[in-house]
């Protein structure tokens, strides 16, 4: 009885951390690694030869860490934003990490 009820009470708090939009799947597996492209994008645009990472992490509710646009472009060099990319990282929906990729010159 004990498992069931501790079972019940995961899938409770794993339903609480259910993504608000559908394309962040935080919450729906124990462990989920997911690429996307960010909100903006040039059109037709070229391979940009140079890359900026900027990475924060959220650990039970504490957020750590800048991943804006400004940071990854400060960190690559880069003073034309191309396009960029968004790679997250999600454990139970308690420890998250974002790292947001940008492409320009």
């Amino acid at each position: 009885m004990k498992k069931i009820l501790g079972l019940a009470a995961l899938l409770l708090v794993m339903g609480l951390y259910a993504p608000v939009k559908a394309e962040e799947p935080w919450g729906y597996a124990l462990y989920g690694e997911y690429t996307s492209p960010a909100d903006f994008t040039i059109p037709n645009a070229k391979k940009a030869p140079k890359v900026g990472c900027a990475t924060c992490k959220s650990i039970f509710f504490v957020k750590l860490g800048d991943c804006s646009i400004t940071s990854a472009m400060k960190n690559g060099g880069i003073s034309t934003v191309t396009y960029a990319d968004w790679e997250k990282t999600s454990v139970l929906g308690l420890v998250n990490k974002k790292t947001l990729k940008v492409y320009g010159n």
